[in-house]
């Protein structure tokens, strides 16, 4: 006997936690086993005969939808996209730097009388 592992994960935002586990055993592989005689012939030992022997292998089910992560992934990947969605927020600010700094140097003067500015 076999052992069978069944994992789904079936949430659209998944954190990799699966969603059902469960087992379940089935009949693996069956041995015949048949006797030699010294004789040239071959001859069943038994007539009829079972025996269950549990397997120390197991067999893994997984069942993946296809989440939002996967969705990001074909859209052109998830670093470009996250990107691209924090470039909307940061490039207002990065612009206003931008402008303050480039003001500040426009009207940088130097004269000898102190009182002027």
């Amino acid at each position: 006997m076999e052992q069978n592992k069944i994992e789904t994960h079936d949430d659209y935002v998944s954190l990799g936690n699966p969603t059902f586990e469960d087992s379940f055993y089935d009949l693996g592989t069956t041995h015949t086993f048949v006797a030699y005689k010294p004789s040239g012939h071959f001859e069943i030992e038994s007539l009829f005969g079972i025996n269950f022997y549990l397997s120390d292998q197991y067999k893994k089910h997984t069942r993946k939808i296809y989440n939002l992560i996967d969705l990001l992934g074909d859209m052109g990947g998830v670093l470009e996209i996250s990107t691209a969605f924090f470039g909307l927020f940061i490039f207002p600010i990065s612009r206003f730097s931008f402008l303050v700094k480039a003001l500040q140097l426009l009207f940088l003067v130097r004269t000898k009388e102190k009182g002027i500015f």
